[in-house]
């Protein structure tokens, strides 16, 4: 499986997404149908952050109706739920999505050209707003929207007179620009457009067997003039598809006869520069159609071709260099796919005969080759392409996973189905790890990894010092002083791994308190309280004569002395309240901290003159 690795800086932080997927394994999900909704051509795409959109017509509906169904990051896909209001039917259908998440669904309805926008984050897509008027159901309708929110469509009214190609740029604040039309002087068809996330645009279409292209710069509110590509001398030219990337890399491809058979030709330009003179991609001497091209911002050009109505075929090249080998993939008709990531991973979708026809897909990795086509739809399933139509959307993200939606048949009854490849790790978004440590003290590291394709299964650290540990959220205590490689690892469920690394410089231990010292002479240190100096305590002894016991034992508890032994003589054993007539030790004496105070009871003196008499008490000799 793929695995990919991201270098952390000792002060880098934060979401870590984009990294190339190092030996990538691309692994297929299963197809899954999605709910609501059939059509046998839907339109999808998928925006450089992973988040996918696909749009059909949904024909079981009365009227027909616009269908879109949108899966963000990580997923799943959700229903395939009406755009349109139902009023008219919905005939062409198209949607987009750009690298926020928003996105944009268009549909003609026989009287005029819709969008509806759905912002990042929205469940639902918003209230249609009408692009142009048009004259007849027989309309092929494409847009695009860039990471500004600008929306832009194109489409084709057959039934102009004569027939054009027409396209508007929706400014992210609402304004409608300027309508761009194909010249009037012959009619216009095979309309294609694309519209890359920094707000590039491109539509191209045969004009009268010439091939015409208009294009738009970001920010514009209106594409320029069209061009033509071609030259006013060369043969019909036909079924034209377009690509452009962030930085305005462009391609478009057609086919045209060179006298003997038709061939591919592809016009490209590098950044915001003029159209070179097009290149013939397809070999000589044999037919070539149905073509498809793809670009990235590093300039890279995938095209691909129908060769003799019964092969697929496909060559990587660039916007201003050289074609590299062609790739026969032994079946195919009808028109093929092809897309592009920036990264160079490479995929062409087409459909094959067969009992039954069946859509197909080779991927190349960066740097690789193409391996062995895939089949794409369940077993027991067909597929139908219409001529000149496509039997497979191909989508593809920043690092490399790709969507296809393609529709097929159960018993004549259809289904469109989604198909993911998974082909890069999880994103580790929030790596949290600490610069600095102190051996012996433990350190928080945490992560947040998520994927575009799979649930992430599993996250695992380790510190650099044969430690690990399992969890997104972890502590650990180095053991000793010194600077660590800490790497936190996130593996998706079919195997895809990323990896991030991460500095720690670890400090000493402080040092240890020295021991007290112990033996024979020396008295165990008395407990103290954190911060309070320790203070040697003393029995300083209160004057306890005529004082009840109780009452004593209170006094001498305070005064850090104890009740000692306690003596009633015998003639007053029956007596009541009786106090303390003698103490063994002197009031204002000292003694050792809880020392004793022996204390014998008697009867209370009576009062002379106010006051407690001791008369007969001391003759005694007695004091009790």
């Amino acid at each position: 499986m793929g695995t990919r690795t991201i270098a952390l800086g000792v002060a880098c932080a934060g979401l870590l997404a984009g990294a190339g997927n190092a030996g990538a394994a691309p692994t297929w999900l299963a197809p899954a149908p999605l709910v609501g909704g059939a059509d046998a051509r839907p339109r999808g795409a998928m925006g450089s952050a992973g988040d996918a959109v696909v749009a059909v017509r949904d024909t079981v509906a009365s009227p027909d109706l616009a269908r879109v169904a949108f899966r963000a990051v990580g997923g799943p896909t959700g229903p395939l739920a009406a755009v349109s209001p139902g009023l008219l039917a919905a005939n062409s259908v198209d949607a987009a999505v750009n690298g926020r998440g928003d996105a944009v669904a268009a549909w003609d309805d026989g009287a005029s050209v819709w969008v509806a926008l759905r912002p990042a984050g929205s469940v639902v897509f918003g209230t249609p707003i009408a692009m142009g008027a048009i004259a007849s159901t027989f309309v092929s309708v494409q847009a695009g929207i860039d990471d500004a929110g600008n929306v832009a469509v194109a489409w084709n009214d057959t039934w102009a007179s004569p027939d054009v190609v027409k396209y508007r740029v929706r400014s992210a604040d609402g304004t409608l620009g300027t309508t761009g039309a194909s010249p009037s002087d012959q009619p216009a068809a095979g309309m294609s457009f694309d519209m890359s996330e920094d707000g590039h645009a491109v539509v191209a279409w045969s004009h009268g067997g010439l091939i015409k292209a208009a294009t738009r710069a970001p920010g514009a509110t209106s594409f320029a003039p069209a061009v033509d590509l071609t030259g006013s001398a060369s043969p019909v030219a036909s079924n034209t598809e377009a690509a452009v990337a962030d930085g305005g890399a462009a391609a478009i491809v057609w086919t045209r006869s060179d006298g003997a058979n038709d061939i591919v030709q592809v016009a490209r330009r590098a950044g915001d520069g003029p159209f070179a003179i097009p290149l013939d991609v397809s070999p000589a001497g044999a037919d070539a159609g149905y073509p498809a091209v793809a670009v990235n911002p590093a300039g890279q050009v995938l095209a691909s071709w129908t060769a003799g109505g019964v092969e697929a075929n496909a060559r990587l090249g660039s916007v201003a260099g050289a074609f590299g080998p062609r790739t026969a993939f032994g079946s195919g008709r009808g028109m093929t796919s092809a897309a592009l990531s920036p990264g160079g991973t490479a995929l062409v979708a087409w459909v094959a005969d067969g009992s039954p026809d069946a859509p197909y897909v080779a991927v190349q990795p960066a740097g690789g080759t193409f391996g062995a086509p895939m089949r794409l739809n369940p077993d027991g399933t067909s597929v139908t392409v219409v001529v000149n139509g496509q039997g497979v959307m191909l989508g593809t993200d920043d690092d490399g996973d790709a969507v296809a939606f393609f529709a097929a048949s159960t018993s004549g009854t259809y289904k469109v189905y989604e198909r993911l490849l998974d082909a890069a790790g999880p994103s580790l978004g929030a790596v949290s790890a600490p610069g600095s440590a102190t051996a012996g003290i433990a350190a928080a590291f945490s992560v947040a990894p998520t994927d575009v394709i799979s649930p992430v299964a599993g996250t695992t650290w380790s510190f650099g010092d044969g430690a690990t540990a399992v969890g997104t959220s972890v502590a650990h205590a180095y053991g000793a002083a010194g600077t660590y490689t800490a790497t936190v690892t996130a593996t998706d469920a079919v195997g895809n791994a990323t990896s991030a690394s991460r500095t720690v410089t670890v400090g000493a231990a402080p040092p240890a308190p020295a021991p007290a010292p112990v033996g024979p002479g020396v008295p165990p240190p008395a407990p103290s309280l954190p911060g309070v100096p320790l203070k040697a305590t003393k029995c300083k002894v209160p004057q306890l004569v005529n004082l009840k016991a109780s009452t004593a034992k209170a006094r001498l508890k305070k005064a850090h002395c104890a009740l000692g032994k306690v003596t009633t003589p015998k003639k007053h054993k029956k007596r009541k309240g009786l106090v303390i007539r003698k103490q063994s030790r002197k009031a204002g004496a000292t003694a050792a901290d809880g020392a004793k105070v022996n204390v014998t009871l008697g009867i209370k003196p009576p009062r002379v003159n106010g006051r407690r008499s001791t008369a007969g008490f001391a003759r005694s000799g007695t004091g009790a």
